[in-house]
């Protein structure tokens, strides 16, 4: 019997979580969230074969892979919030054109959840294998994973495509009212399945009044689930009889008979508690152990379509005849209560069943009084009551109907606005009455006419007497300034209430924020605690003015803003659609950590050390001391580097030494040099390769390492470095040449010209022969074969 409690409460988390909006995407979310990780590994241990057989699929780039996942994350989240605006709109349509109690049927829809989970789970999907490719070197790409990817967005297009019409089919009336009907046959079908025979019910089981005991209700709220199977064990173990005093689908208050137990002693306190145990009790009602409520949501929704705000009868009639076939399917099963006996036959627990006549009551009633005045409802609610009554099985349920009939007649004649329609109806209705329900004939010739309403003046006179020589005019300004007055006095206390809960979660926020800072300093980066700590306030501050504004406006509620917020919310996502981008780029930057706030790095043109990342932008300072704001997307979708990524640097410089000079002299020289300064790095040791003939001499290229590796170290090592180099290479003559030209004049009209032993330029003369020019040795130029053709 210690269960009965956790049962009970299981049996309403079910319920709950059932009719929630997150059950599904969660799963989905964990579904493609493991889809992601499980791709990441199978690529690690048979990327490369795959790679080797469809080279064309499987081969991708680091940059190409980031670019891609980054587009699609991007995409996926603006369509995310695009779905979710939509949803909360189709809800806040729904609530003020139907009814509020038609919202978790939209919650609770199962294509809805599932595109909301596919949008969010591509969303991870795309981060995990993000994270990966961040995580591993530059050669590792999971191509399965980005591959999946690709297909993941081809399902995301139609899951959304697939949206759009569902719900656009959802919204519509008939649909909506064909999915509560379906749900509550559901429901019949599985606590009513026995059929319904002809004749009256049998009697109630005597039992002594005086043997009964009461339990009272230690919570409030409506009861959606009752767990019988376990008040029968209950009472067989304690030789009990349970009398339920309340059904599923019922209000009860607290310490109020809950039910009565028939036992030898009175329940203890331990067995009221675990009584109460059996009783899933929350603040709204649900379908499940309680099929009358889709009747009460049928009804619902034809009284807000015959409300004078909408006014609409096809809403209303279509309403109806669902609640037809409802109570064409109750009529033809036994909604006896169904009671429980012990194995010897004894009876154990009285239930409570379904009175077919306040059934029928709840279905017609209160329509028939809001369709006052509208023929074709009120001949649709006859219609309905006569095909109900042909499904029924009893006559004792046809009778329940006949009397829903008297009163629809009496309405429908005393609220026809002429007598062409009056005779209509009356015709229509002794028709269908002593045709469907029952030999006795209807008689609905006798109307009575309503009492004339009071006139204005008189009732203003017969209220206040002093106002009746003032306008109709005048009166009406000072009732409503007089009516502003009063609502503003009401409201003071509330608003002053309001402000002081706006101020306390202003000084909570502050701490949280702190808080939250203080707790993750050295998990994270610097700045993604601070944005850790802002989202944290904000998240405080929106929680503050929800509950001042609830405190101070009771008729306020969250899911107001809500609503307002599913309408504004597809046009708010795409006039911010780059804020959003950035901000997420921001987001993914903070995650994934391709640098951090010191780092110095190189982008467009512009380099400087990372002062700040925010959500927005990434700020960097230049090494002049200006400010660079650079977008969040940009820095994320463009290339960079990362001077400081690694605790090392390398750095390096061509020196130039005279043609004549031993380069390998001049090596070792410069290695030297270097060996002797403290600030370069011993391992990897410093080179120097010979790169370039050049025209002033010959380039040779040296290299060294030094630690840290940030702008102002590597300028002030690189003067040391030169400094000593310039110094070891002078010391040993090695020439230094700059670049230089030299300008020879060349005369060719004088007689010395091509003899170089005797011409002006200085050519050097050699040692063997000196050419001769050609016109010296009577050498006449040739022509070549194509010439002289």
């Amino acid at each position: 019997m210690q269960t009965s409690a956790a049962n009970s409460r299981f049996q309403q988390l079910w319920v709950q979580v059932h009719s929630s909006l997150w059950f599904v995407p969660t799963f989905v979310i964990l579904g493609l969230m493991l889809l992601a990780l499980g791709l990441v590994e199978f690529d690690r241990h048979a990327g490369d074969a795959l790679r080797q057989r469809w080279p064309e699929l499987f081969t991708v780039k680091a940059e190409e892979a980031r670019s891609l996942l980054s587009t699609i994350a991007g995409s996926m989240a603006t369509v995310a919030g695009v779905t979710f605006s939509i949803t909360m709109v189709a809800l806040t349509l729904a609530s003020a054109q139907y009814t509020s109690r038609v919202m978790r049927n939209f919650m609770r829809d199962r294509g809805t959840q599932v595109v909301l989970g596919i949008f969010m789970g591509i969303f991870l999907y795309c981060l995990l294998v993000l994270r990966a490719i961040g995580a591993e070197s530059e050669s590792f790409v999971p191509a399965c994973a980005v591959l999946g990817s690709i297909v993941l967005s081809m399902l995301g297009s139609g899951a959304f495509i697939f949206f759009i019409h569902h719900i656009s089919s959802n919204i519509q009336a008939a649909e909506m009212a064909q999915a509560i009907t379906r749900e509550t046959l559901d429901m019949v079908d599985k606590y009513f399945p026995e059929k319904a025979a002809e004749g009256k019910l049998p009697p109630a089981a005597h039992l002594d009044a005086s043997a009964w005991h009461p339990v009272p209700a230690r919570q409030w709220g409506t009861i959606q689930t009752v767990d019988e199977m376990w008040l029968l064990a209950w009472a067989c173990e304690h030789d009990a009889i349970v009398r339920m005093e309340y059904k599923p689908g019922e209000f009860v208050a607290m310490d109020e008979t809950l039910m009565s137990v028939a036992m030898r002693r009175a329940p203890d306190e331990d067995m009221i508690a675990a009584l109460n145990g059996a009783y899933g009790i929350d603040a709204f009602r649900t379908l499940d152990q309680d099929p009358t409520f889709g009747v009460r949501q049928l009804v619902d929704m034809a009284l807000k379509a015959l409300s004078p705000g909408i006014n609409d009868s096809t809403t209303a009639e279509t309403c109806l005849d669902h609640i037809g076939v409802i109570l064409a399917c109750c009529g033809q099963r036994n909604l006896r209560p169904r009671d429980h006996y012990d194995k010897q036959g004894k009876l154990r627990v009285l239930s409570i069943g379904i009175d077919f006549a306040l059934l029928t009551r709840l279905a017609f009633h209160q329509v028939a009084e809001s369709a006052e005045g509208n023929s074709a409802v009120l001949l649709r609610i006859m219609d309905t009551i006569c095909k109900a009554g042909k499904a029924c099985a009893g006559s004792m349920q046809r009778a329940a109907l006949r009397d829903q009939a008297e009163v629809v007649g009496e309405i429908a004649l005393r609220s026809a606005k002429s007598d062409a329609a009056r005779v209509e109806l009356g015709d229509r209705l002794n028709a269908s009455g002593s045709s469907l329900l029952h030999p006795r004939t209807l008689d609905f010739g006798q109307t009575r006419a309503p009492p004339p309403p009071m006139c204005g003046s008189c009732a203003g006179q017969s209220q206040h007497p002093w106002r009746f020589a003032m306008s109709p005019e005048l009166t009406i300004a000072y009732q409503r300034l007089e009516s502003l007055g009063a609502s503003a006095m009401r409201l003071l206390p509330n608003l002053v209430i309001g402000i002081l809960v706006l101020l306390l979660f202003l000084f909570l926020a502050r701490l949280v924020r702190r808080l939250v800072q203080r707790i993750n300093t050295g998990r994270f980066q610097e700045n993604l605690v601070i944005v850790l700590g802002r989202m944290a306030q904000w998240a405080m501050i929106l929680l503050g003015i929800l509950l001042s504004v609830t405190v101070a406006f009771p008729s306020f509620t969250p899911g107001n803003l809500i609503s307002a917020l599913g309408i504004t919310g597809i046009a708010i996502g795409f006039a911010f659609k780059d804020i959003f981008e950035n901000f997420l780029a921001g987001i993914l930057i903070l995650i994934t950590e391709p640098f951090r706030i010191g780092d110095q790095i190189v982008f467009g043109g512009f380099e400087g050390t990372v002062e700040e990342i925010e959500t927005r932008a990434t700020k960097m300072r230049t090494y002049d001391g200006r400010l660079v704001v650079i977008p969040n997307a940009e820095l994320y979708k463009g290339s960079f580097i990362v001077n400081t990524a690694y605790p090392s640097r390398r750095l390096q410089y061509d020196v130039v030494i005279g043609n004549g000079d031993d380069v390998a002299v001049a090596k070792r020289l410069m290695l030297e040099a270097l060996a002797g300064l403290p600030d370069v790095e011993a391992e990897p040791p410093p080179d120097a390769l010979l790169v370039e003939y050049a025209d002033a001499g010959v380039k040779i290229r040296v290299r060294w390492w030094i630690k840290p590796p940030y702008r102002a170290d590597a300028l002030a090592i690189q003067d040391h470095v030169l400094e000593s180099i310039k110094a070891a290479l002078t010391a040993q003559g090695i020439d230094l040449p700059y670049p230089t030209q030299q300008v020879l004049f060349h005369d060719q009209t004088e007689e010395t010209d091509g003899d170089r032993r005797r011409q002006r330029e200085g050519w050097p003369a050699g040692q063997g022969a000196v050419p001769r020019p050609a016109r010296e040795l009577g050498i006449r130029p040739q022509a070549d074969d194509a010439g002289a053709a």
